[in-house]
């Protein structure tokens, strides 16, 4: 699993946002082409969307969920694998 922040807010990286692709396609070169590649299972990566603009309680807030995420990461369900 893959744990990334990002600087904007979820809906800049969506199809219609400024980066023009979601998150997941951003990350694909690394999951797919990197992860993948050198054969590992790879699971739904964290995201915390706009760490900077967070505030404490926003980042208090995302360390909980990974924390709990943490938790049940042995039984997640991998990612879909695309062939090439």
């Amino acid at each position: 699993m893959m744990s990334v922040t990002t600087g904007g807010s979820k809906n800049l990286y969506e199809k219609e946002g400024v980066h023009g692709a979601t998150i997941e396609e951003i990350l694909y070169p690394i999951t797919h082409g990197t992860l993948y590649f050198c054969g590992m299972e790879v699971l739904p990566t964290f995201v915390a969307w706009s760490t900077f603009q967070a505030g404490d309680d926003g980042r208090k807030k995302y360390l909980e969920e990974i924390a709990l995420r943490m938790k049940s990461v042995e039984s997640e369900a991998p990612m879909e694998k695309h062939s090439f």
